[in-house]
């Protein structure tokens, strides 16, 4: 039993450890601009990961190989097999281009500002008059 252990410890020093590839040390496959023409673009959480915008659905970095990308367009999407680059991009601006719920709370954020900023000016132009404060009203 201690020619065994001590038999494993010098195949890991040695590196001969023939076991496989963790999840730690697996090749993460980063997003590339030619992924366009199959319709992907990089997600919005995760920049490395391809985001369908046929399907908009998000796909692993396992499914990052051009053959695979190519398998999903010809899987899921087969009316749009023989679309041009031109016809990605469009889809791609819109896309950007759509309203979010963030959006929508940023504009209406920038309202209130105003808002509460024009109202703080006039009161202070109230306090410098030394006027009773009803007159603002």
């Amino acid at each position: 039993m201690a020619f065994h252990i001590t038999t494993q410890i010098n195949k890991l020093k040695m590196g001969e450890n023939k076991t496989p590839m963790s999840s730690a040390t697996r090749k993460k496959r980063q997003y590339s601009e030619e992924y366009l023409k199959f319709g992907l673009i990089p997600a919005f959480h995760d920049a490395r990961l391809p985001f369908c915008l046929l399907c908009q659905q998000c796909l692993n970095n396992e499914s990052m190989k051009p053959g695979r990308l190519e398998a999903h367009l010809k899987a899921k999407h087969k009316d749009q097999i023989n679309s041009s680059l031109n016809y990605f991009q469009i889809l791609k601006k819109n896309y950007e281009k759509r309203t979010t719920i963030k959006s929508l709370f940023t504009v209406h954020n920038v309202n209130i500002n105003r808002t509460l900023e024009a109202s703080n000016q006039i009161s202070l132009l109230i306090a410098k008059s030394g006027k009773n404060h009803s007159i603002g009203e």
